[in-house]
């Protein structure tokens, strides 16, 4: 009886083909990286200015309806820094009156802009909230 050849392994040929396929696939995986590592650093300083807009306004509620009165209405970001550690960001805290029922403000609008430097541009990100009495 003869025997038939074993072909059961991969030739050369073969190998070196999957090689260069799989090479090809994971050089344009590897071209992703950069992209997605400046998508994440980019969607964290946007956090960033998130959080630091959303404590303003926990401040601002925290102060009550009354005290906010007392700093008016307008531009009141001096009462209300940015805290340490945040040195490339900058925020401005505006209170509008909305509505009064009998010369009394019942209804204001507080819109917190939270500025920073992204890739050389200035961009902003903003949380607008209302507070009632």
């Amino acid at each position: 009886m003869r025997h038939l050849r074993n072909d059961s392994g991969m030739t050369l040929i073969e190998l070196l083909v999957a090689m260069l396929v799989l090479t090809i696939a994971l050089t344009g995986l590897a071209t992703a990286f950069p992209v997605t590592r400046l998508a994440v650093n980019e969607g964290g300083q946007y956090t960033v200015a998130a959080n630091l807009a959303q404590d303003a306004i926990e401040k601002i509620k925290r102060y009550g309806f009354t005290a906010l009165d007392a700093l008016g209405s307008g531009d009141i970001s001096s009462s209300i820094p940015v805290p340490s550690g945040f040195s490339g960001y900058t925020r401005s805290v505006g209170v509008e009156n909305l509505e009064t029922l009998g010369g009394i403000v019942t209804l204001k609008r507080i819109t917190v802009t939270v500025a920073f430097k992204l890739q050389g541009s200035n961009v902003s990100a903003s949380l607008v909230t209302l507070l009632a009495r």
